[in-house]
């Protein structure tokens, strides 16, 4: 609850990390228009293709629920956020005891690289809650098989979400079966079972009424993201770009991390009462899986880190509970508790300073050109690219209806200015035309510290509302 508490205070603001504009743009298109089977951003940009659909259908269906805004966007992540803290307590639980969950939990709130996309609309923070829930289900299984349609499930839904990138599970699972040579798990009727569930969900996707405007969606993410799979280019460091991005994001528990691999092979510790120890191993193949893989392709994100995280602050936390004393550890639990309260209370009775000023900005100049009486009849032009600044692309798409396009200067040279509002960057004017002079920071009917609004002044109007907040209409 207090990493909840945390996470929603924070997250509902604007602004965010530019893929996750981008998305919520294309949730809010299918919130808009009801069609689930054709992702676009503007109906003046190519069609958009570059994840597999299932967090598109899932935040598209909660905006068309319950409207479109950024605090419900982030609906979904946020659920997924709190998710995984509680799954990180129950796997760490599970192993070792309540106390060691409770550590596990402080060792993963304190790897930051994981922390600050919480709530985030990115599909790696769903994907996370898929690999912690995948794991549970194999650990359960050990004692009940039937959990293996349970990590079956939280498979095929990280496959919906991102890809093959959750086959690491899978692999390193098989390599943990083989390596504690648990074959019995592999002889059940319940593999079968679960080898099924992963077959119906994946292949329902070949469906007729599930296609994306008549294509397979594998087919369409394979053309999408092939390029991604290509070998990591710029010399042998390029190769160990996740280890700095490991080292960076949880430094903090990278090197207790470290510290607890002997325990897993051998070694006097606590561990040599064999509680946890096998759970621990599956955990760090977790680790090697998902992360060596990705190392040796062309692309790499620190986002794609996110479900290792959970992983390293399990191993994280065994060495920890080695390092301190038993009486500590016994008053754990409530120290824990002690500091929870604290710092919520602290969250929510200090004004928060709500960042993503870059965002508000474009809002306001957005919802000033709203109030052009003849908005509906004009173009509204942004000059530039996108990545400029994707938050004149998230004002206009979250929180209005106008359909923004996008043109090179060329284009704004020739444009007719009765019928069309430009939004340029200030680094792109002057502006030449083709007819007349220039354009340059005196011509802006609206600016704001990073864009100019430009269109013919003459016969222009505005209509003010007066059923809307002024922060509506700015």
């Amino acid at each position: 609850m207090f990493a909840f508490i945390l996470v929603f205070m924070k997250k509902w603001e604007p602004g965010g990390n530019i893929d996750a504009i981008w998305y919520e743009a294309i949730a809010k298109n299918i919130a808009t228009t009801g069609d689930f089977f054709h992702f676009f951003v503007s109906r003046n940009v190519e069609i958009v293709w570059d994840h597999m659909p299932m967090t598109y259908w899932i935040v598209g269906g909660i905006m068309r629920l319950f409207g479109v805004s950024d605090f419900i966007a982030r609906l979904y992540p946020m659920a997924c956020s709190y998710a995984s803290c509680l799954l990180v307590y129950a796997c760490a639980r599970r192993m070792r005891g309540a106390t060691f969950g409770l550590l596990a939990l402080v060792s993963y709130a304190l790897c930051l690289g994981a922390m600050k996309w919480n709530g985030s609309l990115m599909q790696d923070v769903p994907l996370t809650t898929f690999f912690l829930g995948a794991y549970y289900s194999l650990l359960r299984a050990r004692s009940q098989p039937r959990w293996l349609c349970g990590a079956a499930l939280f498979v095929s839904l990280g496959v919906l979400t991102k890809g093959p990138i959750i086959f690491g599970f899978a692999g390193a699972a098989f390599v943990w079966i083989a390596w504690e040579h648990r074959w019995n798990l592999l002889r059940t009727r319940w593999f079968l079972a679960s080898v099924a569930v992963v077959g119906l969900l994946l292949g329902s996707l070949y469906l007729p009424s599930l296609r994306f405007d008549g294509h397979a969606y594998y087919d369409l993410f394979w053309e999408a993201k092939r390029s991604y799979g290509a070998p990591s280019t710029g010399g042998w460091r390029r190769h160990f770009a996740y280890v700095q991005v490991l080292w960076t994001g949880a430094f903090l528990m990278i090197p207790f991390a470290l510290a607890s691999l002997p325990a897993l092979f051998g070694g006097r510790d606590r561990l040599d009462d064999g509680k946890g120890r096998s759970e621990l191993r599956l955990a760090l193949l977790i680790v090697f899986s998902v992360a060596v893989p990705l190392s040796f392709f062309a692309v790499k994100y620190p986002h794609y880190m996110l479900p290792v995280y959970p992983f390293v602050a399990l191993l994280a936390a065994s060495c920890l509970e080695r390092l301190i004393p038993p009486a500590w550890l016994s008053d754990f639990p409530t120290a824990v508790r002690t500091v929870a309260v604290a710092t919520a209370f602290f969250f929510v009775s200090t004004p928060l300073k709500i960042t993503g000023q870059r965002s508000k900005e474009a809002l306001n100049l957005v919802n000033s050109i709203k109030l052009d009486s003849q908005i509906r009849s004009k173009d509204v032009v942004f000059v530039g690219r996108f990545k400029d600044d994707m938050s004149v692309l998230q004002a206009f798409k979250l929180y209005g209806s106008i359909d923004l396009s996008l043109r090179d200067p060329t284009w704004a040279a020739m444009a007719d200015l009765s019928r069309t509002w430009l939004i340029i960057p200030f680094g792109r004017l002057p502006l030449s035309r083709a007819v007349g002079v220039p354009l340059t920071e005196r011509d802006c009917l609206f600016r704001n510290g990073v864009h100019c609004a430009i269109t013919q002044r003459e016969g222009l109007s505005f209509d003010l509302p007066t059923d809307r907040y002024p922060h509506e209409i700015y």
